[in-house]
């Protein structure tokens, strides 16, 4: 066994063990067993906000509201403020606020868009800052709240969006873990705070805190953290190529289901029906230099359908924009009957699948884990099932 089998062998036997161990616990969760950790509005977006609704029944809601603003947002609280907390805000023409919350006195303005597992829409961040800037000149603050932090899709933005990334892995946990301190007198609160936190840890995948200190002792033996830095270097390539062999294999699948015949054997010279992140196939239109581009595409962990017209212009193919698209009404209202959505920066249509899938998430070692093969089956499965009724309406319409 060299240096890294070694490595990888006593980590893994490390978080074996705290598996075994948190599985021993007694544990009961309402929110794991109501499968309500993953729901945006359901569950995070009442809980946080019933924390610090000034006008809700929670008596620590001032100092929860003060320690919201400390924590979550950064900010200095002010107790000669009025606050004005509130949740699902309507707007006339900028659509929905998840929080919106105002120092009355002062005139400015926090907006909170949370994102769970829903995805980004059209111009979203864009126009929430056009609302605030609307109502508080240039006293505002705009939040994109993430599991992980990660930033909003171009999809959301433009290039003088301004916003500011937070998320439940360091942020929202860290002020829930600073609320069950000062709870610590009221008991059923403190015990729903507890469950609250461990559902955060469970859906950021944080590793808990004596696990921690044991894989951090084990790197700190002999050259071991020097081991994990080279096996850490080759970790993204690896991820890249489990998802590239998904693609092949979902494309090889689906093609023999559905009996798809491939009508071009090269494109530019090279085949590339597949690539990192997605795969795609072709179908030839009656117009001989265009073709109907066609598959699924993953995209912020999330898959998608996708379909666009390719013309072939000076011998090089390229997606119809859509201004042309536009000037051929019949061609535009087929492909908004395959996808309901229209990209404007790729040219291409598109719709999420109905099968839930995040490539950024623990879903992803289903892909590689051999024990995990029956996973792996039915999601193959069932995205051949999404793609079939996809396909069924390009071969009504083309």
């Amino acid at each position: 066994m060299n240096e890294y089998e070694n490595l990888i062998f006593l980590g893994n036997k490390i978080s074996e063990t705290y598996a075994i161990l948190e599985k021993a616990k007694e544990k009961y969760n309402i929110f794991e067993i109501l499968d309500l950790e993953k729901k945006e509005s359901i569950l995070h977006s009442k809980f946080i906000f019933n924390l610090i609704n000034l006008k809700g029944k929670n008596p620590l809601n001032k100092l929860f509201l003060k320690t919201f603003i400390e924590i979550v947002l950064k900010e200095e609280y002010d107790p000669d403020e009025m606050y004005s907390v509130n949740k699902e805000y309507s707007t006339s023409k900028y659509g929905r606020l998840d929080f919106y919350i105002v120092k009355v006195k002062s005139n400015f303005g926090y907006v909170i868009e949370m994102k769970i597992d829903a995805n980004d829409q059209e111009n979203q961040l864009h126009r929430y800052e056009s609302f605030l800037k609307e109502k508080h000149g240039e006293k505002y603050k705009l939040f994109y709240l993430t599991l992980d932090g990660k930033p909003a899709t171009e999809k959301s933005i433009t290039k003088d969006t301004t916003y500011q990334k937070i998320s439940f892995e360091k942020e929202i946990h860290s002020w829930i873990n600073n609320c069950l301190e000062k709870s610590q007198d009221l008991p059923m609160m403190r015990e729903t705070l507890r469950q609250y936190l461990n559902s955060i840890n469970k859906i950021t995948n944080e590793v808990e805190e004596d696990e921690k200190m044991e894989l951090k002792n084990l790197l700190l033996l002999g050259q071991n953290l020097r081991t994990a830095k080279k096996i850490s270097e080759v970790i993204d390539d690896v991820k890249k190529e489990v998802e590239n062999k998904f693609w092949i294999e979902l494309r090889e699948k689906i093609k023999q289901r559905l009996k798809i015949q491939d009508n071009l054997n090269s494109f530019n010279g090279e085949e590339i029906y597949y690539y990192d992140n997605g795969f795609y196939f072709y179908k030839q239109l009656p117009d001989n230099n265009q073709v109907l581009s066609y598959g699924l595409e993953e995209d912020n962990g999330k898959i998608y359908f996708f379909a666009g017209v390719e013309e072939k212009i000076d011998e090089e193919w390229n997606v119809i924009t859509n201004n042309i698209i536009e000037q051929n009404l019949e061609m535009e209202n087929k492909l908004y009957r395959i996808c309901e959505e229209f990209h404007e920066n790729s040219g291409y249509f598109f719709e999420y699948t109905n099968t839930v899938f995040d490539f950024n998430s623990d879903d992803f070692y289903i892909l590689v884990e051999k024990e995990s093969l029956d996973e792996k089956e039915a999601l193959m499965e069932n995205l051949t099932k999404d793609f079939e009724v996809k396909y069924s309406v390009i071969q009504e319409l083309f």
